[in-house]
């Protein structure tokens, strides 16, 4: 029985040690090699009507950089217009997550203080679309 409490208390004690990771990508600035990308609905893309949204956690590894988080573009009309979500760096103090329409317009911008920013340091994103 006293095995049994032993490992029971290992087992929560590296537990408490535990962290979820997720997908790292590397900036423009990266060698083409190590650049990253995710392609979510690529080869089978689908169709939204209506409404849906997209909600995750991010964590900025690397203020001083600039980066898209996502694109969306609609491969079913030639000029449709294309959809991004950029984080942009601005000065040591303060960093931008603007949501935008590829040259046309930048919709939305969200200001975030560089101190707040790190590894393991999340912010939740929900984008919803109508």
């Amino acid at each position: 029985m006293r095995y049994i409490g032993s490992f029971i208390l290992l087992l929560c004690f590296l537990c408490l040690r535990a962290n979820a990771q997720g997908l790292e990508f590397n900036t423009y600035e990266s060698e083409t090699i190590q650049k990253t990308s995710y392609s979510v609905f690529d080869e089978n893309p689908l169709t939204f009507k209506g409404h849906f949204s997209i909600s995750y956690d991010l964590a900025i590894q690397d203020y001083g950089s600039f980066g898209y988080i996502f694109r969306l573009k609609d491969l079913k009309r030639e000029n449709a217009d294309i959809y991004s979500f950029v984080f942009s760096y601005d000065n040591d103090e303060r960093s931008y997550l603007k949501f935008n329409i590829e040259a046309k317009e930048c919709l939305i911008v969200d200001t975030l203080c560089n101190k707040k920013l790190g590894p393991r340091r999340w912010i939740p994103i929900e984008i919803s679309f109508f």
